[in-house]
């Protein structure tokens, strides 16, 4: 009897086609770079590099719509949503989970706090980040829904692999989608983004509820327990929705 002395080496499968390795070597640079140990401030220069690779897809975004807009090519969107029945009431409720975590980044704000030379500066770098941040989130929904209409996808970044009906319109809809991918491997390690509703709401809350010392009063705890009652709705209408679209797309 003769044994196979040979090594066995562990290949995902399908990871040699395009898109598929594509992804497969994102997601391993993107779970590496949050391995690695890092002062906040040696990050300065990769959230300075993510903030600008946001902002290129925005621009980007701005500048095709005012393309199109000259030429005429967008019409007026709809203004309000149409309700036909109980499938589209929870259709509005999809963006719940998206607004819920979109600022998820709190948790960072006592250890940079801790590093910064003037713990003053800390109400400037706060408001500095919202602002910046919120600028950008409502930018990038208007001109996406200005610009996709109602075809616009719960994930806007799945527009831009269509045609644009411009002049270098696939050049365009790659540069949006790899500064993108970019932008989330060098933001990773910031946001967690698996975690971020047990960040955010549940382990908040639960610190508050086990109240180990006694202070917290009524308010207090009411509002432990109304987070993570949001928390879990928040979950359930994210799992419903990508359920519910998964079960139509098999029908369809």
């Amino acid at each position: 009897m003769t044994t196979n002395s040979h090594p066995v080496t562990y290949q995902s499968p399908r990871t040699h086609e395009p898109p598929l390795q594509l992804l497969f070597n994102t997601c391993k640079l993107s779970i590496r770079r949050a391995t690695i140990p890092s002062r906040r401030d040696s990050l300065r220069f990769t959230s300075a590099l993510s903030i600008g690779l946001a902002v290129l897809f925005l621009i980007i975004a701005v500048g095709i719509s005012i393309i199109k807009i000259i030429s005429g090519g967008i019409g007026m969107p709809r203004l309000f949503p149409v309700i036909t029945d109980a499938a589209s009431v929870f259709d509005l409720f999809t963006v719940v989970p998206v607004l819920m975590t979109a600022y998820v980044c709190h948790y960072n704000v006592q250890s940079i706090e801790n590093e910064l030379e003037d713990s003053s500066r800390i109400r400037g770098v706060v408001r500095t980040s919202l602002t910046l941040c919120s600028s950008v989130y409502l930018l990038t929904s208007f001109f996406g829904f200005l610009l996709f209409g109602e075809g616009v996808l719960d994930d806007v970044l799945a527009n831009f692999d269509t045609d644009l009906g411009i002049p270098f319109g696939c050049a365009l809809n790659d540069a949006v989608r790899l500064s993108y991918a970019a932008h989330l491997v060098l933001v990773f390690p910031f946001t967690g983004a698996t975690g971020a509703v047990c960040i955010a709401f549940i382990f908040p809350a639960a610190i508050a509820l086990r109240d180990r010392y006694n202070i917290a009063t009524k308010t207090e705890t009411i509002l432990a327990i109304l987070k993570i009652v949001l928390a879990v709705l928040s979950n359930a209408v994210a799992i419903y929705s990508d359920a519910y679209a998964l079960i139509n797309e098999k029908k369809a």
